[in-house]
């Protein structure tokens, strides 16, 4: 997964990023609200964490520029177990 991280506290930043790599994802860190707009003009994250409270505006802003550049779906595919779950009996 390729993720991005909004973060004006570099501790902060510093520590997702690194629990982030851990888990084998590649993230992109932004200090700024400026930084990921124009990111995310040409690119595309499978995940966003966005810090809401910032000197520089709100965490909603990301998503507002989001929403009006692209489609976010949300899709669970059903899986072959998931399909041959027995139906509840009734209590005796």
């Amino acid at each position: 997964m390729h993720i991005g991280v909004v973060e004006d506290d570099s501790d902060q930043s510093d520590l997702l990023d690194l629990r982030l790599g851990e888990g084998q994802h590649g993230s992109e860190v932004f200090a700024t609200l400026a930084e990921p707009k124009a990111e995310l003009a040409s690119r595309w994250f499978d995940l966003l964490f966005v810090d809401w409270m910032r000197p520089d505006g709100t965490g909603a802003d990301p998503l507002q520029w989001l929403r009006r550049r692209q489609a976010v779906i949300v899709r669970r595919e059903p899986t072959p177990s998931s399909r041959r779950h027995p139906k509840p009996r009734p209590c005796e």
